[in-house]
């Protein structure tokens, strides 16, 4: 391996196994002038500043060492060791080097933290991932090395319109007299009624804490240590949030500071995480529209649960569209007809207390995962979790929007897979919802092996329109390779169709204008829709038309 000439102030980052080369990719991005070295056996499109290697890391280690002013080693500790130990030779011409574990939780400064600038580069490191830095050199830590696990969990209840600063001067306060540190703190918990609250979500955004919710009739049933206060029962339907909340949070059996009340507008309870089998912790699973594939078209509560969530589940094509929200996920993927087991295994981890992301495309309720988790949990018995289905932008809605305005009125949609549902039923809804003009919305149309019943639709809705009937057609909607076609029933199967496209067949009423394929909602029955100028409108001083 070649490593060129860089510049000395150019940073080598290594990485040796899969989940370290893509933090690699993430930190290289992120990190002006460096270089990523990884293993040729994991380059897949390589940048410009990527060079694969298929020598023993030793030797890529050996090269590097010499020619870079700082190292960032993507692996464990004793590894990279080991792997620097022959080349040592001065303070003070040695590289800086970090070493971050793959999963990306620390940033260690292992070689020259003063001399040359491991310290520095270590926190550096740490705050663009996220990570803990570890420094120990004596001078940079006054002589003391602290750490600070994010271990507690800040239980909150507040007034309405509680300020920002309000908040966090009495968090201040109780930590400050309690000798506890901010930085500890791992979340905030609260009740679902503050997800609105504009104090209280600023200062977690401030402190980039997330924020856990529970529903009253949740912390009702939590045992508490103080008083129950008959005003939060009035006003919100709980005797206690912030203690109720903490302890649910944690996971935890007691608090370290019970409820402290500050000005009367906020109070705040703190307990400590429960690690290492302590916490009984309560499995939550999110059921996930991602929407059609496109990440400006995820809703940012889908973006939140998965966000919240240790595992994520689902299609591997589906995982493909959101890998970017994926960091440190633990991920499981299945293929085409493992529904099934893809389902079972969510539950499965929400029973042993995991927060799971089970993941559809489009809306998890059409023709998604919802259904199938309500059929197996009906069979199942078992512990109980918690379930939250998260909506996505319908794949319908989608190419409806591709093609303009298709399902302005009355509409169905209709699988034209038989693999789970009788070809002779989708015949009868076929020919039901052609009889009753509603606009059709035809998914799954056709796939490698299926490719007879769209044009046996086909011919069952020509039986009650007529062949020029308008037809959009939308493939890969918001995705790479998007295709969109505004066409005719006489004309449909021209085109490329496949299980990625979405057909809408008008009704009687639809048009086409422009490109675009409209469905009229019925307006032109009750009004003048020619005329340019709105009638019956007064404008409002300051307010023009």
């Amino acid at each position: 391996m070649n490593v060129g000439s860089p510049e000395k102030k150019d940073i080598a980052i290594v990485a040796i196994t899969r989940k370290g080369v893509a933090l690699g990719q993430r930190l290289r991005r992120l990190l002006s002038g460096s270089h990523l070295y990884l293993p040729e056996k994991f380059a897949v499109e390589l940048k410009l500043d990527e060079h694969p290697f298929s020598s023993p890391a030793k030797e890529v280690v050996r090269e590097v060492f010499s020619r870079y002013r700082h190292l960032v080693l993507i692996m464990a500790v004793g590894i990279a060791v080991r792997l620097v130990a022959s080349e040592l030779k001065d303070k003070h011409k040695d590289p800086g080097v970090v070493v971050v574990d793959d999963a990306g939780s620390f940033s260690v400064s292992l070689l020259s933290g003063h001399e040359g600038g491991a310290n520095q580069l270590a926190r550096k490191v740490a705050s663009l991932l996220g990570a803990h830095p570890v420094v120990t050199t004596a001078s940079e830590v006054s002589k003391r090395v602290i750490y600070r696990p994010k271990s507690l969990v800040i239980g909150i209840g507040c007034n309405r319109g509680t300020q920002c600063a309000e908040i966090e001067a009495a968090v201040s306060r109780v930590f400050s007299e309690h000798a506890l540190s901010i930085k500890s703190i791992r979340n905030i918990a609260t009740i679902t009624l503050k997800k609105d609250e504009a104090g209280l979500l600023e200062f977690a955004r401030k402190h980039r804490l997330p924020i856990e919710y529970f529903d009253k009739e949740t912390l009702c049933r939590v045992k508490f240590p103080s008083s129950p206060s008959p005003a939060v029962l009035r006003h919100v339907g709980t005797p206690a949030v912030c203690e109720s909340a903490a302890l649910l949070s944690s996971g935890s059996n007691s608090l370290i500071i019970p409820k402290v009340s500050c000005n009367r507008t906020v109070t705040i309870a703190v307990a400590r995480f429960a690690f290492n089998g302590e916490r009984e912790k309560r499995g939550k699973l999110f059921l996930v529209g991602i929407g059609p594939g496109n990440p400006e078209h995820m809703t940012f509560k889908a973006r939140e649960a998965i966000n919240h969530s240790e595992v994520v589940v689902g299609y591997k094509t589906y995982i493909k569209l959101i890998e970017p929200y994926l960091w440190q996920k633990e991920v499981i993927t299945t293929g085409m007809g493992a529904e099934v087991e893809r389902v079972k295994m969510a539950i499965s981890l929400a029973k042993k207390g995991r927060s799971v992301s089970l993941v559809s495309s489009g809306d998890t309720g059409i023709y998604g995962m919802a259904g199938l988790v309500g059929e197996i949990l009906r069979e199942q018995s078992g512990d109980e979790f918690d379930i939250e289905v998260i909506p996505g932008v319908p794949l319908l809605v989608a190419s409806a929007a591709l093609l303009g305005a298709p399902i302005t009125s009355d509409f169905v949609t209709i699988s034209l897979s038989d693999y789970l549902v009788p070809w002779e039923e989708i015949i009868l809804r076929l020919r039901l919802a052609a009889q009753g003009n509603f606009v059709i919305v035809l998914y799954n149309p056709r796939s490698q092996r299926r490719k007879r019943q769209l044009a046996e639709a086909r011919e069952i809705i020509l039986q009650y329109r007529p062949p020029s009937t308008p037809v959009g057609i939308a493939t890969n909607a918001y995705r790479q390779k998007q295709e969109v076609v505004v066409t005719d029933l006489e004309h449909m199967l021209d085109y490329e169709i496949g299980m990625y496209t979405t057909i809408i067949v008008g009704n009687s009423a639809t048009f086409t204008l422009d490109g675009w394929m409209v469905t009229p909602r019925g307006y032109q029955t009750k009004y003048d829709l020619s005329s340019e100028t709105p009638q019956g409108i007064k404008a409002q001083p300051g307010i023009e038309f």
